[in-house]
C-alpha cells in the first residue's frame, strides 16, 4: 500500500457499471446489424429462388410452343379462343372443334390451373390429347401417357395449382400464367378478392402487337410471349397492371400498382416489381 501511494497509482480490478453498459449496448447494436443482414440475405435468396423458378416455368412454356406451334390459352378470351388453339396445336385430334370441356373446363385452364395442366397433363396420344387418367392434376401419374414439360414438386401442388415453397394452399396465391394474346382482357381473382392483371409498361405512341382484344395502346411486358408471376415474400399479389405512368395517365388520375405488388417476382425481369416500376 505504501508503494502504491508513493508511486501515485491506484490499481483497480474489473470494470465500472457504466463501462459494462456501454459494452452491452455495442454488442446489442452489432448483433442487430448482423441479424438484419442475415434476414435480408435470406429474403433475397428466397426471391431469387422464386425468380429462377419463374424463368424455368417460362422455359417449359417455350418448349410447349416448340412442340405444338403455339402457346396455350390462359382461360381468357372465351371458348372460341380455346377452339382455335386446339385446331392449330392438335390437328390429329378426333374432332378438331373439341375443347378440353368435360375433361378440363375453361376455369380449370385459367391463369392458375392452366399452368399445371398444359405443362403436365396433355396426353401423348395425338388423337386424344385431353384424355384424363385417375390421379388428377400435377403429374400424380406422370408417365409415358403424358407430356412432362416441367417437373412439378408434388408437395407444392394442390387442386391443380402450383405454389412457391412454404406457401399455404388455403389463402396464399399460386404461380400464374398469362398468354400474351389475351393480355388486354386477362385477369385473375386473387384469394383477397382482387382482380389481378398482367403487367404493362403504360401507354405507347403506336399500337402494340400485344394489345390483342384489349382495344387500347398499352405496351405489355413480355410481348409475343407470356408472363409467369409469383407473389413475393408478403404472399400477396396485389392488383397488377401498369408499371410506369406517362404524364397524361398521371393527370387522368391513373395509379401505380399496389403496395402488395412491390415484391412480386416475374419471368420477364430479374428484378422485383418494386425495382422495375418508375
Amino acid at each position: 500500500m505504501r508503494r502504491m501511494k508513493r508511486n501515485g497509482k491506484n490499481r483497480r480490478a474489473g470494470f465500472t457499471l457504466v463501462e459494462l453498459l456501454v459494452v452491452i449496448v455495442i454488442i446489442g447494436i452489432l448483433a442487430s446489424l448482423v441479424t438484419m443482414a442475415v434476414f435480408g440475405a435470406m429474403k433475397d435468396a428466397k426471391s431469387k429462388d422464386m425468380q429462377q423458378e419463374c424463368s424455368k416455368i417460362l422455359g417449359a412454356f417455350e418448349s410447349f410452343k416448340e412442340k405444338f406451334n403455339s402457346l396455350p390459352p390462359d382461360g381468357n378470351g372465351g371458348m372460341e379462343k380455346m377452339r382455335r388453339f386446339v385446331r392449330k396445336a392438335f390437328p390429329m385430334a378426333k374432332s378438331q372443334s373439341t375443347t378440353p370441356d368435360g375433361e378440363v373446363t375453361q376455369a380449370q385452364t385459367g391463369p392458375a390451373r392452366g399452368l399445371v395442366y398444359w405443362l403436365s397433363e396433355i396426353s401423348t396420344d395425338p388423337r386424344q390429347p385431353f384424355r384424363k387418367e385417375s390421379g388428377g392434376f400435377g403429374g400424380q401419374k406422370q408417365d409415358e401417357l403424358f407430356y412432362k414439360f416441367y417437373n412439378f414438386q408434388e408437395g407444392r401442388l394442390n387442386k391443380g395449382k402450383y405454389y412457391p415453397k412454404d406457401y399455404d394452399f388455403t389463402h396464399d396465391p399460386p404461380f400464374l400464367y398469362f398468354n400474351w394474346e389475351t393480355y388486354g382482357m386477362a385477369s385473375y381473382r386473387t384469394p383477397d378478392g382482387l382482380a389481378f392483371k398482367p403487367y404493362d409498361r403504360g401507354q405507347s405512341n403506336s399500337q402494340s402487337s400485344s394489345n390483342r382484344g384489349g382495344g387500347n395502346s398499352r405496351t405489355f411486358c413480355a410481348e409475343e410471349s407470356c408472363q409467369i408471376i409469383a407473389a413475393g415474400l408478403d404472399k400477396k399479389l396485389g392488383t397488377g397492371g401498369t408499371l410506369m405512368l406517362d404524364s397524361a395517365q398521371a393527370a387522368g388520375g391513373a395509379e401505380f400498382i399496389s403496395e402488395e405488388d412491390e415484391d412480386n417476382v416475374v419471368s420477364f425481369d430479374t428484378r422485383r416489381i418494386g425495382d422495375i416500376k418508375g
